[in-house]
């Protein structure tokens, strides 16, 4: 990475819809995912309890998903099949994204054994011919 940090993180990727999570149980200090975590309300328990699992104690869940007002969300429609929390994009062949609204994160979040410690709404105007995105941003501790 441009930060010369390749030597201190250990990364691990898989497919969240199938694959099991390749960590060993408490042998993480972190688990990322930033608008990667298109799954089903099932499958979304499983990668939480599997990430509070890897995690050591003190351990950091850091997660950002598109927060119920970004424009593409806005945009999409709900999937109607028990998976209330599932939109997709006709103007991206039928993306399917996640929603993360706040209160829902809490709760899974905290239903996975995890302590919220921050969670906000941000906007990200990095994208300058775009509109801004708005995310969920949530920072998560394992005790």
């Amino acid at each position: 990475t441009q930060q010369g940090l390749e030597e201190y993180i250990e990364t691990y990727h898989f497919d969240a819809n199938r694959d099991a999570l390749p960590a060993a149980p408490d042998s993480q200090d972190g688990f990322y995912a930033r608008s990667a975590l298109h799954v089903t309300e099932s499958r979304m328990s499983y990668i939480l309890n599997a990430a509070h699992g890897a995690l050591r104690t003190g351990g950091l869940a850091a997660i950002e998903g598109k927060h119920p007002t970004d424009p593409k969300i806005v945009r999409s429609i709900i999937i109607n099949n028990g998976e209330p929390n599932l939109v997709s994009d006709p103007y991206e062949n039928g993306h399917i994204r996640r929603v993360w609204a706040t209160d829902d994160t809490r709760e899974r979040l905290e239903s996975a054994g995890f302590i919220v410690e921050e969670l906000e709404t941000i906007t990200d105007t990095t994208v300058s011919n775009k509109p801004p995105a708005v995310f969920t941003r949530v920072i998560a501790k394992k005790l």
